[in-house]
């Protein structure tokens, strides 16, 4: 029978290889880990509402805060990159981090050196969704309505697939882009 000091020190070893396991960990939530604005350059581009952020040797991913933006193999998905891309790509922003999601992804603010807010231009624009769920924002909601009526970017197509329902129906057996795209 195991004493509880054995017990103990099977946990601690656990945790320790764990710990060695991660090695890289460390790094990644080194940055920033008190949520105070970071400066950094903008370094790729991944999607119409998320880019890698270099700051100092590291480089974090950031997902925009309040937004969604489509997926690829939508409609709108090249544009939507495209457009954060030509606003961003290659510039110094100040991201103010508001916390990290369940795919290790930093969620906060982004600031071009001008005040311009990236989450409120790409919904402006038409190219993102207001993420209501995730945020409550006034100013998204509006920029939504605006550009809804405005009939810009996504908002062109009569009925507009949001980009959580994609992602909702590939986790479903039988539907994938190729079916919603023909629907």
């Amino acid at each position: 029978m195991k004493t509880h000091r054995s017990i103990f020190l099977s946990f601690c070893v656990g945790a320790i290889v764990v710990l060695l396991a991660c090695g890289g960990c460390k790094q990644k939530t080194s940055i920033n880990a008190n949520n105070t604005p970071i400066e950094g350059e903008v370094v790729k581009i991944v999607d119409g509402d998320t880019y890698d952020l270099k700051v100092g040797n590291q480089t974090i991913r950031v997902k925009m805060e309040g937004i969604d933006a489509p997926e690829k193999g939508m409609r709108y998905y090249k544009e939507s990159k495209k457009y954060l891309y030509e606003l961003c790509y290659g510039h110094t922003v100040l991201f103010k981090p508001n916390g990290i999601n369940k795919f290790n992804k930093r969620i906060g603010f982004t600031y071009l050196t001008g005040g311009l807010e990236l989450s409120h231009e790409m919904v402006r624009s038409g190219f993102a969704w207001h993420y209501k769920k995730y945020n409550s924002d006034s100013n998204l909601y509006k920029l939504e309505l605006e550009a809804r009526i405005a009939k810009r970017g996504i908002w062109a197509d009569k009925y507009p697939v949001w980009p959580a329902y994609v992602r909702k129906c590939h986790k479903t057996p039988g539907i994938n882009s190729r079916t919603l795209s023909q629907s």
